[in-house]
């Protein structure tokens, strides 16, 4: 793997950076290796003239002509490649916080800019299933939320996957659903941080060590902040009418909101869900506006 370490990135050196990425080859994610391979991705990735080699990593380094048509229905569309199932697994090994984390999300969101690739990574390499899961053990990390929001910056068929939960790739308890990941980060990042630090951590587990699923989840930081904090929660009597009036008013008051980069970058994803209309690839505009996507 001594060409990964060239000094020069290279598409070329793709199925090095990948296998560099794995286990095998850089057991700590801190190490030397991966790092040289993730700056060498990063700089191939950046800028926005770097459409075709965005499109390129996901897919193996292969660029076909009908890629280029950003057709989702097109089922020959659906081929992509090892790099970005490899950084997802490389990213949940990496510490949290961790400058290896931070630079495999730069990378993740980047290759998620193009249209032609939201799919591949969103639904086909299960990108929304890790990074929700992720999200639900670490708010903090609004980086997390701003490869999300780059992924439901999409058209209508890939927006009606993501929201229906038709993903080819899977965490081990099934499916993530991405809505309740976004509103239970919403939540948690816009309720005071005095508040926060009464509720303490929420449990991820039940007793019997099965995750929570993000409903779980969700449903349980509701009873928890209604039974702390009644002025929290409206429900007018009505548990399934449960929804956040005071957190958001807090958005614009940094000094008492936890997480507020998180609770801005929820809501933009989840006003990315709730477009209406299908993104024009001819025109390179949407119905929908351009608000929503982080390149």
């Amino acid at each position: 793997l001594n060409s990964s370490q060239s000094s020069t990135p290279s598409l070329h050196l793709l199925p090095e950076y990948t296998a560099a990425l794995t286990k095998e080859h850089s057991p700590d994610t801190a190490g030397e290796l991966p790092s040289k391979v993730l700056r060498a991705l990063f700089s191939l990735s950046e800028h926005k003239e770097s459409h075709e080699v965005r499109m390129a990593l996901v897919r193996d380094g292969a660029i076909a002509p009908h890629l280029l048509a950003a057709n989702d229905d097109d089922q020959t569309t659906k081929s992509a490649g090892a790099l970005v199932p490899t950084l997802l697994t490389f990213l949940q090994r990496c510490p949290k916080d961790s400058s290896e984390q931070y630079l495999t999300l730069l990378v993740l969101n980047n290759l998620s800019i193009p249209m032609e690739n939201k799919r591949l990574v969103g639904l086909e390499c299960g990108a929304v299933n890790v990074l929700g899961r992720m999200l639900l053990e670490d708010v903090g990390c609004h980086l997390l939320v701003i490869v999300i929001v780059n992924l439901t910056f999409c058209d209508a068929s890939v927006r009606r996957s993501l929201l229906l939960g038709e993903s080819g790739g899977t965490t081990d308890d099934g499916e993530v659903q991405l809505v309740d990941c976004l509103a239970y980060a919403l939540m948690l990042s816009s309720i005071t941080t005095e508040q926060l630090s009464t509720l303490g951590p929420i449990p991820l587990h039940s007793p019997d060590g099965t995750r929570h699923t993000p409903h779980e989840l969700l449903s349980i930081l509701r009873s928890t902040l209604s039974t702390n904090f009644p002025n929290v929660i409206h429900n007018n009597g009505n548990d399934d009418q449960d929804h956040i009036i005071s957190p958001l008013l807090l958005l614009s008051d940094n000094e008492n909101c936890p997480f507020p980069e998180t609770a801005r970058w929820c809501l933009c994803a989840l006003k990315n869900l709730t477009r209406p209309g299908k993104w024009n690839s001819s025109s390179g505009s949407s119905d929908g506006g351009s608000s929503g996507s982080s390149s």
